[in-house]
């Protein structure tokens, strides 16, 4: 599927959310036990998983968004995000890839009521303490020179600099699916505009208000927390994977899917077959 058809198979609807317009994908299976919301990494753009998105229709009822800037926190988006699920009246599994990881604690801790269950890959807890505090911390100084850096030069040339960094991580990836995955990302970046990534920034650096989470946030969940934590993930440390297992109650952790920090968009299917599989279980 090109990404020309997905946007004509899966069109994007808008519902009002206390008076804001509110732009998701929603594929309702009437065959599903599960509806699944993938939370995309740090560039934002849900698109990044439109392959995701039709593989996972198979099987489940499917909603995707953009973390849309009519909301400037995480909790904002939090509580209007479950406020959508409420009103298409499903309760849902939250799917998140780095900072969607985070921002799947982020929903639980808020709106509980509206989760049936995690799948976590590459991600680390949100709290200031181990290796998740200095990852924080790290992130916190990295973002804010970012910021700095993007506000006053122009765009197109910050682009190309993040296009190249992108390119040295695709180029440490495994050969399968490298090309396509290239492909992917320079689509996602001619949609990426100034504004939406200053925004993104801000939500990252966000992340860091939400320190709070404990262990019984996550208890309601009792087996049904899937980790995926690639032991060749280079932007989260050994402590940090820890630290989330240690934070859920009986996850199902799995540490042997390649493709570094990015597997879940390399590993395509191979991550939804895992995915699918142990969601059905439990369905």
């Amino acid at each position: 599927m090109t990404i020309e058809q997905f946007y004509k198979t899966y069109p994007q609807q808008t519902m009002k959310i206390n008076g804001k317009d509110f732009r998701y994908r929603y594929h309702k299976n009437e065959n599903a036990k599960a509806t699944l919301v993938l939370l995309t990494g740090g560039i934002g753009l849900s698109d990044l998983f439109y392959n995701h998105f039709d593989r996972f229709a198979q099987d489940f009822s499917v909603i995707t968004f953009d973390y849309l800037m009519e909301y400037s926190t995480m909790g904002g988006l939090a509580d209007a995000a479950c406020e959508l699920f409420r009103k298409l009246d499903v309760k849902v599994w939250l799917v998140g890839q780095s900072l969607g990881g985070a921002a799947a604690q982020i929903f639980t801790k808020r709106n509980p009521d509206c989760i049936e269950g995690l799948v976590l890959s590459n991600t680390c807890p949100i709290v200031n303490r181990g290796g998740a505090g200095e990852y924080f911390e790290g992130m916190k100084k990295r973002q804010t020179k970012s910021r700095r850096l993007i506000r006053f030069i122009p765009w197109g040339i910050a682009k190309k600099a993040m296009m190249k960094a992108i390119d040295k991580k695709v180029e440490k990836l495994p050969p399968e699916g490298r090309e396509e995955f290239a492909q992917l990302a320079q689509v996602m970046f001619t949609m990426l505009t100034k504004k939406y990534e200053l925004h993104m920034i801000d939500m990252l650096l966000d992340c860091g208000n939400y320190f709070n989470m404990e262990k019984k946030d996550f208890a309601q969940l009792r087996d049904r927390v899937l980790l995926i934590l690639s032991d060749d993930d280079e932007t989260f440390s050994d402590d940090c994977r820890k630290e989330l297992c240690e934070l859920m109650t009986e996850p199902t952790v799995i540490n042997d899917m390649g493709g570094g920090h990015l597997g879940a968009l390399m590993q395509i299917e191979e991550y939804a077959n895992t995915v699918t599989d142990y969601i059905l279980q439990r369905s």
